[in-house]
Protein backbone atom coordinates (compact mmCIF):
# COMPACT_ATOMS: atom_id res chain seq x y z
CA UNK A 1 0.00 0.00 0.00
CA UNK A 2 2.97 2.50 0.45
CA UNK A 3 4.24 1.89 -2.71
CA UNK A 4 1.17 2.48 -4.44
CA UNK A 5 0.71 5.64 -2.05
CA UNK A 6 4.17 6.66 -3.53
CA UNK A 7 3.77 6.46 -7.13
CA UNK A 8 0.53 8.07 -6.44
CA UNK A 9 2.05 11.23 -5.24
CA UNK A 10 4.79 11.25 -7.03
CA UNK A 11 2.44 11.54 -10.27
CA UNK A 12 -0.02 14.06 -8.82
CA UNK A 13 3.58 15.90 -8.23
CA UNK A 14 4.24 15.71 -12.16
CA UNK A 15 0.37 16.54 -13.12
CA UNK A 16 1.24 20.53 -12.96
CA UNK A 17 3.94 20.04 -15.41
CA UNK A 18 2.04 17.83 -17.65
CA UNK A 19 -0.74 20.76 -18.05
CA UNK A 20 1.53 22.86 -18.15
CA UNK A 21 3.43 21.34 -21.26
CA UNK A 22 0.11 20.48 -23.05
CA UNK A 23 -0.87 23.96 -22.93
CA UNK A 24 2.38 25.13 -24.43
CA UNK A 25 2.27 22.39 -26.83
CA UNK A 26 -1.07 23.73 -27.95
CA UNK A 27 0.09 28.11 -28.26
CA UNK A 28 2.23 26.71 -30.80
CA UNK A 29 0.17 25.54 -33.43
CA UNK A 30 -2.57 28.39 -32.73
CA UNK A 31 0.16 31.35 -32.91
CA UNK A 32 1.20 28.80 -36.54
CA UNK A 33 -2.58 30.04 -37.54
CA UNK A 34 -2.71 33.51 -36.34
CA UNK A 35 0.45 33.48 -38.89
CA UNK A 36 -1.26 31.87 -41.84
CA UNK A 37 -4.35 34.19 -41.20
CA UNK A 38 -2.33 37.20 -41.37
CA UNK A 39 -0.75 36.14 -44.76
CA UNK A 40 -4.23 34.79 -45.74
CA UNK A 41 -5.72 38.73 -45.55
CA UNK A 42 -2.70 40.70 -47.30
CA UNK A 43 -3.30 37.88 -50.19
CA UNK A 44 -6.85 38.20 -49.87
CA UNK A 45 -6.33 42.29 -49.88
CA UNK A 46 -4.26 41.86 -52.95
CA UNK A 47 -6.65 39.29 -54.83
CA UNK A 48 -9.86 41.74 -54.64
CA UNK A 49 -7.43 44.92 -55.93
CA UNK A 50 -6.67 42.62 -58.95
CA UNK A 51 -10.45 41.47 -59.34
CA UNK A 52 -12.04 44.81 -58.86
CA UNK A 53 -9.62 47.01 -61.49
CA UNK A 54 -10.01 44.43 -63.73
CA UNK A 55 -13.61 43.90 -63.45
CA UNK A 56 -13.87 47.75 -63.79
CA UNK A 57 -12.05 47.51 -67.10
CA UNK A 58 -14.20 44.30 -68.22
CA UNK A 59 -17.19 46.90 -67.69
CA UNK A 60 -15.29 49.67 -69.95
CA UNK A 61 -15.88 47.94 -72.83
CA UNK A 62 -12.82 48.58 -74.68
CA UNK A 63 -11.65 45.39 -76.26
CA UNK A 64 -8.12 46.34 -76.73
CA UNK A 65 -7.59 47.05 -72.99
CA UNK A 66 -9.78 44.02 -71.76
CA UNK A 67 -7.54 42.50 -73.39
CA UNK A 68 -4.18 43.90 -72.14
CA UNK A 69 -5.94 43.72 -68.43
CA UNK A 70 -6.67 40.09 -69.12
CA UNK A 71 -3.60 39.28 -69.85
CA UNK A 72 -1.99 41.51 -66.88
CA UNK A 73 -4.56 39.99 -64.54
CA UNK A 74 -3.70 36.51 -65.63
CA UNK A 75 -0.25 37.34 -64.73
CA UNK A 76 -1.56 38.68 -61.09
CA UNK A 77 -3.66 35.79 -60.27
CA UNK A 78 -0.61 33.54 -61.00
CA UNK A 79 1.62 35.67 -59.10
CA UNK A 80 -0.93 34.74 -55.91
CA UNK A 81 -1.43 31.00 -56.62
CA UNK A 82 2.27 30.90 -56.67
CA UNK A 83 2.41 32.72 -53.55
CA UNK A 84 -0.68 30.53 -51.88
CA UNK A 85 1.26 27.21 -52.96
CA UNK A 86 4.35 28.38 -51.62
CA UNK A 87 2.65 29.08 -47.72
CA UNK A 88 3.04 27.02 -44.64
CA UNK A 89 0.17 25.89 -44.07
CA UNK A 90 -1.27 24.47 -40.38
CA UNK A 91 -3.15 20.89 -40.82
CA UNK A 92 -6.12 22.10 -39.29
CA UNK A 93 -6.56 24.97 -42.33
CA UNK A 94 -5.42 23.00 -45.07
CA UNK A 95 -9.25 21.98 -46.71
CA UNK A 96 -9.81 25.52 -46.45
CA UNK A 97 -6.36 26.50 -48.18
CA UNK A 98 -7.05 24.24 -50.85
CA UNK A 99 -10.39 25.66 -51.51
CA UNK A 100 -8.81 29.19 -51.81
CA UNK A 101 -6.34 27.32 -54.34
CA UNK A 102 -9.11 26.54 -56.41
CA UNK A 103 -10.70 29.91 -56.01
CA UNK A 104 -7.58 31.45 -57.03
CA UNK A 105 -7.27 29.05 -60.40
CA UNK A 106 -10.77 29.56 -61.40
CA UNK A 107 -9.99 33.74 -61.30
CA UNK A 108 -6.69 32.78 -63.50
CA UNK A 109 -8.87 30.17 -65.74
CA UNK A 110 -11.51 33.19 -66.14
CA UNK A 111 -9.20 35.91 -67.01
CA UNK A 112 -6.89 33.57 -69.48
CA UNK A 113 -10.33 32.77 -71.38
CA UNK A 114 -11.71 36.32 -71.68
CA UNK A 115 -8.19 37.46 -73.09
CA UNK A 116 -8.30 34.30 -75.59
CA UNK A 117 -12.23 35.62 -76.48
CA UNK A 118 -11.58 39.39 -76.67
CA UNK A 119 -7.86 38.45 -78.54
CA UNK A 120 -9.49 36.35 -81.14
CA UNK A 121 -12.19 38.83 -81.53
CA UNK A 122 -9.71 41.71 -81.85
CA UNK A 123 -7.24 39.23 -84.31
CA UNK A 124 -4.37 39.70 -81.40
CA UNK A 125 -4.53 35.73 -80.28
CA UNK A 126 -3.51 33.22 -82.98
CA UNK A 127 -4.00 30.08 -80.65
CA UNK A 128 -0.25 29.43 -80.17
CA UNK A 129 0.17 30.82 -76.47
CA UNK A 130 0.52 28.59 -73.67
CA UNK A 131 -2.76 27.31 -72.05
CA UNK A 132 -3.13 27.49 -68.54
Amino acid sequence: MLRISKKLLFLLALLPWTAYATELASLEPQADIQQYRCEIITQYAYLYKISSDYGNILVNEDEVNIFHASKSAVESFDEVLGELKAMDVPVQMGESHQILIKSVHSYTQSASNMQKAIGIFIGEYDGNEHDS
